[in-house]
C-alpha cells in the first residue's frame, strides 16, 4: 500500500493527541494485539515525544487466548481471573494515567469453543474489571480505543479476496473513517468533533423526554434518564482534559430510562461477542424490562450476556449516527463495534455512562436507578439503525417533533 508507514504514523499521532491528549508527565498504558507492534511504537515515540512521562505495554496473542480454552485442566479456573491486573489498572487510572487500547481480534476466535465456558471466563473477568469499568464509564481520566487490521480479521471483513489484498482494503477502510488520507487529520478531527458537538448541543437544549423509534424492523418508545445528558465526538475528563473515546466516530449518545423501554426492535448489522458472531437479534421490552430475546445465530451467547446480572438485560446506552455516515456509505460490515456502530443508530445493553446524567453530589445508587441509570458489568453496542429508520421525540406539554427520518438528521 503506498505512504503505508506514513499513514500509520498519522494514526499513531492522532491517537495520542486527539484520542489520548496526552499531558505532560502523564503515564500512559497500551493494550494491543501482537500483530500491531510497529503501530504500538509509532504511539509510543508519539506519547514521549508529546510528553508523557511513562508508556506500559500490554500484548495479546490470539494462539495464547484459545489455547486456555482447548487445554484448560479444570473448568472451574474459568471462574478465575487476573484480579491483580484489574486492581493494579485501576489504582493507576485511579490516579490519572492515559489507557490506549488497539483492536485487531479475529471475529470468530472463539467460534468452536464451548459458549458456557466463554460465560464463565467473561463474567470473572468483568467482575473483576467492574472498578475500572465505573472510573472509565465516569470518564475519571482520558482513554481512546482504534484498531488495527490483522490478517484474521481482515480475512472475514473480505472473505472473497487473497489475505493481502483484504488486509490493504481494511487498511484502506480503517484510513479513511478515521481520516487518515486527508492532509492534517488533527485538525480534521478538531473540526469534526465541533459539529459533533453542536448536535449533540441541539438536543440538549431542547429535553426530550422521550423518542419513538420506528421503521421496518422497529417499533420501540425510549424514555430518557432524568437528567440526561447527549454527548458525542471529545468530550471531558473530570479534570477538565478533552478526549476522543472512539476513533473513528460519528455518534452521540446518551442514557436511556432502564425502566421506561417499550415495544420491540431488530438488529440491523451482526454483532460479534466474545468471539462469536450474533445477527439478527429480535428483542421485546415492557416497562424496560427484556420480555423476550433471539437471535439467528449465536443465540446461546446472546441470551448469556443479557443473563450476565439485573442490570445486562436493561439498555445503558442509546446512540443516533445518520444512514449517510461515512462509514455507513462504505457498505462494509466490519464485524467490529467501533466500526459497525459508527455505521448505524444503536443500542447497549448494560452498564450506562455516568458522565451521560446530571451529576447529585452524594447520591445512592438506588436513586440513580430511579432516574433511570443502569449499572451492569457488561456494556454491549448493537446497531439498530436503517435507512427507514423515523424518531419522533416527546416533551411533555409540547408537540412531538420529527427529529430523525430515513435514517437522517432534519432538525
Amino acid at each position: 500500500m503506498v505512504n503505508f508507514d506514513n499513514n500509520l504514523k498519522k494514526y499513531a499521532q492522532l491517537a495520542i493527541e486527539v484520542g489520548i491528549n496526552i499531558q505532560p508527565g502523564q503515564q500512559l498504558v497500551i493494550n494491543a494485539p501482537i500483530e500491531s507492534l510497529q503501530l504500538v511504537r509509532y504511539c509510543v515515540d508519539a506519547a514521549y515525544k508529546a510528553g508523557a512521562s511513562e508508556v506500559t505495554t500490554f500484548f495479546t496473542d490470539d494462539y495464547c487466548s484459545l489455547s486456555r480454552y482447548k487445554n484448560i485442566q479444570d473448568k472451574d479456573y474459568f471462574d478465575k481471573t487476573t484480579d491483580w491486573l484489574a486492581d493494579g489498572l485501576t489504582k493507576g487510572y485511579n490516579d490519572g494515567f492515559a489507557r490506549l487500547v488497539i483492536l485487531g481480534r479475529n471475529p470468530t476466535l472463539l467460534k468452536d469453543v464451548n459458549p458456557s465456558d466463554i460465560a464463565r471466563a467473561s463474567r470473572a473477568r468483568a467482575l473483576a474489571y467492574k472498578p475500572l469499568m465505573d472510573l472509565v464509564t465516569s470518564s475519571h481520566s482520558q482513554w481512546s480505543i482504534i484498531s488495527y487490521a490483522t490478517p484474521e480479521w481482515a480475512a472475514q471483513v473480505f472473505p472473497d479476496d487473497t489475505v493481502d489484498i483484504a488486509i490493504d482494503k481494511l487498511w484502506d477502510a480503517i484510513f479513511k473513517s478515521c481520516r487518515i488520507d486527508l492532509d492534517d487529520p488533527v485538525k480534521e478531527w478538531k473540526n469534526h468533533n465541533q459539529n459533533i458537538h453542536l448536535r449533540a448541543k441541539k438536543m440538549n437544549d431542547m429535553k426530550f423526554d422521550r423518542l419513538l423509534y420506528e421503521s421496518s424492523t422497529s417499533e420501540l418508545m425510549v424514555g430518557l434518564a432524568e437528567g440526561h445528558i447527549w454527548e458525542g465526538g471529545s468530550s471531558p475528563t473530570k479534570s477538565g482534559i478533552m478526549f476522543n473515546a472512539n476513533i473513528p466516530t460519528e455518534e452521540i449518545f446518551t442514557t436511556p430510562h432502564r425502566n421506561k423501554v417499550d415495544g420491540w426492535i431488530k438488529s440491523t448489522k451482526p454483532l460479534l461477542y466474545r468471539g462469536t458472531i450474533i445477527d439478527d437479534i429480535l428483542a421485546e421490552f415492557e416497562n424496560g424490562n427484556l420480555k423476550t430475546i433471539t437471535s439467528s445465530s449465536g443465540e446461546q451467547v446472546l441470551k448469556d450476556m443479557v443473563s450476565e446480572d439485573e442490570g445486562a438485560s436493561h439498555l445503558g446506552e442509546i446512540a443516533i449516527v445518520p444512514h449517510s455516515s461515512p462509514i455507513s456509505q462504505m457498505n462494509v460490515i466490519f464485524k467490529e463495534t467501533l466500526f459497525d456502530e459508527n455505521a448505524s443508530c444503536h443500542f447497549a445493553f448494560g452498564q450506562s455512562y455516568t458522565s451521560c446524567m446530571s451529576v447529585i453530589e452524594g447520591e445512592s445508587q438506588d436513586a440513580y436507578k430511579e432516574r433511570g441509570g443502569n449499572f451492569s458489568s457488561v456494556h454491549t453496542d448493537w446497531m439498530v439503525g436503517s435507512e427507514d429508520l423515523k424518531i419522533t421525540a416527546f416533551k411533555e406539554g409540547q408537540k412531538p417533533m420529527v427529529i430523525f427520518q430515513n435514517g437522517e438528521w432534519v432538525i
